[in-house]
């Protein structure tokens, strides 16, 4: 049916647009971004509960998706939860997204009482060398995998804001 055809079309079209809006806005808030020091979180809390948020995705790629936890202490971190979860959500979603069928993402957190790392690979696509400059730039797409999976080109950019914004 072409008139089902056309609305579908239409449908897609304002989600991507509706996606396009509130990245630009979520940059926008992010950029003018006030940190509250008074707020005490656990990257391992926050970094365990964002995994699990994206098991599902991965295992619709059929991908394997682990989560390697090292260190016993944790040194908590002040700063906006919800702001830490969408950087790290990004990086999780397009470790998934720009992988292969059948490829493997890893998690993994190291928490001492002195410093954390978080650290997420992938079996994916890789990126052409002379992207790697322009990855955090707003907008910014891998022309060789632009076809791959969708995205507005805004998720890095809003990840590195973030983390810069919390030091």
């Amino acid at each position: 049916n072409p008139f089902m055809a056309t609305l579908e079309s239409a449908t897609r079209a304002g989600q991507r647009m509706e996606k396009i809006t509130t990245d630009i806005l979520s940059l926008e808030r992010i950029e003018n971004l006030q940190i509250d020091q008074g707020v005490s979180i656990s990257l391992r809390t926050l970094v365990h509960d964002t995994f699990y948020e994206f098991e599902s995705q991965a295992g619709n790629k059929a991908q394997k998706y682990t989560l390697e936890i090292a260190g016993e202490d944790e040194l908590k971190v002040r700063g906006d939860g919800a702001q830490l979860r969408e950087a790290i959500a990004n990086l999780m979603s397009n470790a998934i997204k720009y992988n292969r069928t059948n490829g493997s993402v890893i998690v993994s957190g190291n928490y001492t009482a002195t410093d954390q790392t978080i650290t997420i690979q992938d079996t994916g696509l890789g990126i052409p060398e002379d992207s790697i400059p322009h990855l955090f730039e707003k907008f910014y797409r891998v022309r060789e995998h632009e076809g791959k999976a969708s995205g507005t080109g805004l998720g890095l950019s809003i990840s590195k804001q973030i983390i810069q914004g919390h030091n």
